[in-house]
């Protein structure tokens, strides 16, 4: 088994490795081949031999599911309309949070593991849109559900 550590991709990155480091009592060891990989642009996790992956929650890279419609099982089950407030109690990567809030929902994403929330605050901080009102409604609070 690999343990995760905190790589940096430049000097640039020093000091939020460190402080990722700290937060997730990760060590920090660029040379690890399991790493959350700290960018100029997005955190990532690094898995050899796996492509990276990171979270993404800007409205135009959802816009292609959203407009794979009403018919996804999950708005199905959901109904999202624009100001409903919807808890997602096993957030993961986001992926049905983004969804269900690029149909005007309100959803607060819940995640228990800290390496996935931090990935997903990453994710919530990067995101850019044309304006507020454009925007995904989503929030994160890093917790497990059953402790609520």
């Amino acid at each position: 088994m690999r343990s995760l550590t905190i790589g940096y991709e430049g000097a640039a990155q020093i000091a939020l490795a460190n402080e990722l480091s700290l937060r997730l009592h990760l060590p920090v060891d660029n040379l690890s081949s399991a790493q959350l990989l700290v960018t100029a642009e997005r955190l990532l996790i690094k898995i050899h031999p796996f492509l990276p992956l990171h979270a993404e929650f800007s409205r135009v890279f959802w816009q292609k599911r959203r407009d794979a419609g009403k018919k996804q099982g999950l708005v199905r089950a959901c109904k999202p309309l624009s100001g409903m407030r919807i808890i997602d109690t096993t957030a993961g990567w986001g992926r049905d949070a983004a969804i269900l809030a690029s149909f005007g929902a309100e959803v607060v994403m819940l995640e228990r593991n800290p390496v996935m929330a931090t990935l997903l605050e990453d994710a919530l901080k990067r995101r850019v849109d044309s304006s507020a009102k454009s925007a995904l409604k989503l929030s994160l609070i890093p917790m497990d559900a059953l402790s609520i």
